[in-house]
């Protein structure tokens, strides 16, 4: 039971998300990135940077990196350092 005491809430999760994805600048987060770095459980990274777009936050870019097992994903950047990429012709 102590142990399921001790595990933060969701609103502490998002919390700490985007408070690191706005440190990160225009670098931004992808949802492994924030799961290797203890940010977020493998199980509530994803639901949570989805919060904080729904939220008006974070953006999901057109960018993508790759996860630890060779995926690739979006990055997520604050709202105040997203950059609307060039139309193409």
């Amino acid at each position: 039971m102590a142990a399921e005491e001790a595990r933060p809430t969701a609103g502490a999760i998002r919390a700490n998300i985007h408070k690191a994805i706005l440190a990160s600048q225009y670098h931004g987060y992808i949802a492994d990135e924030l799961v290797a770095e203890g940010l977020a459980y493998s199980q509530s990274a994803s639901p949570r940077l989805q919060e904080l777009r729904k939220m008006g936050l974070i953006v999901r870019t057109g960018r993508m990196r790759p996860t630890r097992t060779g995926k690739n994903a979006y990055v997520h950047v604050a709202v105040e350092f997203y950059v609307v990429p060039p139309e193409a012709d």
